[in-house]
């Protein structure tokens, strides 16, 4: 599996998306070579809405362009995983909210188990990485720690920043992704971002907080959503991953790690293509075979 490259610009921490970068990249792609050894898919099974455990190779089948695959493997909570904090530090945060969010890495940090890694990543009007991959969570919180709200709000790069950092690793990922307010700042669109994301192999779960409005009138249900929920919902449904909306700053903690335990509870498969390995874009459909149960996965990959 290989990734095309991407240009960035890092002034001082600050990673930063150029117009000339823009131009002639336009997006990033998790590809496959026309020949595909394997191909990795990080499966969500729920039960009324519960992560079902105890399941095996034999409860799925996978279909590959419409062609059933033999499935090699079928692990879960094993596999270590990294995850990528993705976190909206703009000044629409500054005070409660940013120390909730602090709170809330800080408690995900804590369920970390031997062999996970994590990054922190914050964006305002700049992508940042505060933290880069790793296992030393002291360090992680030291970098939380030191976060501090400003500037506006261009969370399309910052997810397109916390893509790059992924490349190539290998391994399971979650990029957790925190925003409170509308993207008004990126270079980059929503369209290239979630090409992007359905073409890498992370899992993007969102959590968008959404303080009730002074008004109680406001929250007329016939309001149109919270407009960052619609880039959220995108980049989930790409990479099978969810959406969770908040409206207070308490519940970013239990959210935070709950979301981490349920990326710990999918079910990796693995299988090499049989009669599938054609280039272009290869539609996954999972299944189960022995149980009743909704299946959370990537709609498919790319193959060059």
């Amino acid at each position: 599996m290989t990734i095309a490259t991407r240009t960035w610009v890092f002034a001082s921490t600050a990673v930063c998306v150029l117009a000339a970068a823009h131009a002639s990249t336009g997006h990033v792609q998790q590809v496959f070579r026309s020949r595909v050894s394997a191909v990795r898919l990080d499966v969500l099974v729920l039960d009324d809405g519960r992560p079902v455990p105890g399941l095996s190779a034999s409860d799925f089948e996978v279909f590959d362009d419409g062609v059933r695959q033999e499935i090699a493997a079928a692990w879960a909570e094993r596999t270590p995983i990294d995850v990528v904090f993705t976190l909206d530090h703009s000044e629409s945060v500054e005070g409660e909210v940013l120390e909730r969010l602090k709170e809330a890495v800080r408690a995900s940090l804590g369920a970390m188990r031997e062999g996970d890694r994590a990054a922190v990543l914050t964006f305002s009007h700049l992508s940042r990485l505060d933290a880069p991959m790793q296992s030393d969570r002291a360090a992680l919180a030291r970098a939380v720690d030191g976060v501090s709200a400003s500037g506006a709000t261009s969370a399309v790069d910052g997810v397109h920043s916390a893509l790059s950092i992924t490349e190539g690793s290998g391994r399971r990922t979650l990029v957790l992704l925190f925003s409170d307010g509308f993207d008004n700042r990126s270079w980059l669109t929503p369209d290239e971002v979630v090409r992007a994301a359905r073409e890498s192999e992370v899992v993007i779960c969102g959590v968008a907080f959404t303080p009730p409005a002074p008004d109680r009138r406001v929250r007329s249900p016939n309001l149109p959503p919270p407009p960052q929920l619609d880039l959220l919902r995108r980049l989930s449904e790409a990479t099978g991953g969810e959406v969770v909306t908040i409206r207070g700053g308490r519940e970013l903690a239990p959210t935070f790690v709950r979301i981490l335990d349920t990326m710990r509870a999918r079910y990796l498969l693995t299988y090499t293509p049989s009669g599938g390995e054609q280039k272009g874009w290869h539609e996954v459909r999972v299944r189960l075979t022995r149980r009743q149960g909704e299946v959370v996965v990537r709609p498919g990959y790319l193959v060059r």
